[in-house]
């Protein structure tokens, strides 16, 4: 069962799922190139930039193939927030940044425990 978190300040939403929701996700969502997401097995998590279908509204997805911890939750939190701030925003890691930066791991990090939860 995947989990869908739309954030109301950046121009994203989060999709969390396991490597059993890749169908269902490739339903309403594709990769960059406009294809399904083929998510990678050997590894515990992994982070994609995705669009729902049909649009140019810009996704951020997260697989699972193992339980999250809180390590692992913290690793896919900076992959997202990297996504989305430096390569979506054109907002690169600065001083000056550094602020926006935390908030929105904060941010990922929580959701991505909501989903964890869910899944206990």
């Amino acid at each position: 069962m995947y989990k869908i978190f739309k954030n109301d300040i950046y121009p994203f939403c989060l999709v969390v799922g396991g490597l059993e929701d890749v169908d269902d996700i490739n339903n309403e969502y594709e990769d960059y190139n406009r294809e399904d997401i083929i998510p990678h097995r050997t590894v515990e998590a992994s982070t994609y930039p995705a669009y729902r279908k049909g649009t140019n509204y810009s996704t951020v997805c997260v697989l699972f193939n193992v339980k999250p911890t809180i390590r692992l939750i913290a690793h896919e939190s900076l992959h997202v927030t990297h996504l989305v701030l430096d390569v979506l925003c054109n907002v690169p890691l600065s001083d000056a940044t550094d602020e926006c930066y935390a908030y929105l791991i904060g941010w990922i990090a929580e959701k991505l425990d909501e989903y964890r939860n869910l899944i206990i």
